[in-house]
């Protein structure tokens, strides 16, 4: 189903499309979704200001340089025998509790019929 533009609409898109987020875009045009606001302002040569395009590299580049600082944070907290983390116990695998040691294998008692492959190498 495709939703046609209202003369409103367009001159909205072309005023703020420049120096506005996608987000705030979407808020603002309310019947199109994010991908139809992006080929609409595609199709009308609309494009992104220099310095906006710039402050949002800029914001992505510290929300990444945060993320790896919070990684490496977290690979030294687990560090530790039973370490909290994100409401969860982590274990390195050669500290694990005595609990989690897999039990040793016992025969199950059950009783092959003969001619069974897993006697086949009795």
């Amino acid at each position: 189903m495709v939703i046609e533009w209202t003369a409103e609409e367009l001159a909205y898109l072309d005023s703020h499309y420049a120096d506005t987020s996608m987000a705030d875009l979407a808020a603002h045009l309310t019947r199109h979704k994010r991908n139809a606001i992006y080929n609409k302002a595609h199709a009308r040569n609309l494009s992104r200001a220099p310095d906006y395009m710039s402050k949002v590299r800029r914001k992505a580049a510290l929300a990444t340089i945060e993320a790896n600082r919070s990684r490496e944070d977290d690979a030294e907290d687990t560090s530790r025998y039973g370490e909290k983390h994100d409401n969860a116990r982590v274990f390195r695998i050669e500290q694990r509790p005595p609990e989690l040691d897999r039990r040793p294998l016992r025969p199950s008692g059950r009783a092959y019929p003969t001619g069974s492959s897993l006697l086949a190498g009795e």
